[in-house]
């Protein structure tokens, strides 16, 4: 009886390190999906300005124009890597975590937090693109007074969105090694719940008895 209480506490401390590692799983491929969302979205912005908008037909400045293109190209590229990026650590990330051998949801786990601040820079950098070709079109669809205004509006509310998307970010981020710490530690305080329901072992029971004959 006291051995299959032991293995059902054993048991038992192991599902709850489980089920830590699968919301931080589930956080993460959460975390991928909607980016990867999102970065769908402005390709199909973006794509839909570049058949709209005249580019050769253009009489005006042609560096409007360039501005267009190279924007518009740039934030394609970062937003298709970002989507391949996503969906392929979306899948085999947690493919990892549910099939792979004895610590594959701790190493998926870890996988994850390397590439999440990658997609974070690559995203940044396509919203940046993305700014930089409504420039652009601003100078190719309106006037050139209304285009300076309209840009300066636009390079105004791109350092405003990062200053604040920065804020909330250096909010809410953790600590990587604060994080590892704390995994050492759950791990310590289960083997020493299992040490307890235990007992000591045989050769620590002669330990005692010994120091107590002397």
């Amino acid at each position: 009886m006291n051995r299959a209480n032991q293995q059902a506490l054993s048991q038992s401390t192991n599902m709850i390190l489980v089920n830590i590692r699968n919301a931080e799983i589930n956080y993460f491929n959460s975390f991928f999906t909607n980016f990867g969302i999102q970065a769908g979205l402005i390709i199909t912005i973006v794509l839909g300005c570049v058949s709209q908008v005249p580019g050769m037909d253009f009489e005006g400045d042609y560096t409007w124009t360039l501005l267009f293109w190279y924007g518009s190209t740039i934030a394609v590229i970062a937003g298709t890597h970002i989507l391949i990026c996503t969906v392929f650590l979306s899948v085999f990330g947690q493919g990892l975590a549910l099939r792979g051998p004895l610590g594959s949801m701790v190493q998926a786990r870890d996988g994850m937090v390397v590439e999440q601040e990658h997609i974070l820079i690559v995203f940044v950098l396509m919203i940046i693109a993305l700014t930089v070709a409504c420039i652009g079109m601003y100078g190719v669809m309106m006037d050139l007074t209304s285009a300076i205004g309209c840009s300066v509006l636009s390079v105004l509310g791109m350092v405003g969105w990062y200053h604040y998307a920065l804020r909330i970010y250096n909010r809410f981020k953790w600590n990587q090694d604060e994080v590892l710490q704390d995994d050492e530690d759950e791990a310590e305080d289960a083997n020493n719940k299992v040490s307890l329901a235990n007992g000591p072992t045989p050769a620590e029971r002669v330990k005692v008895l010994v120091s107590c004959n002397d």
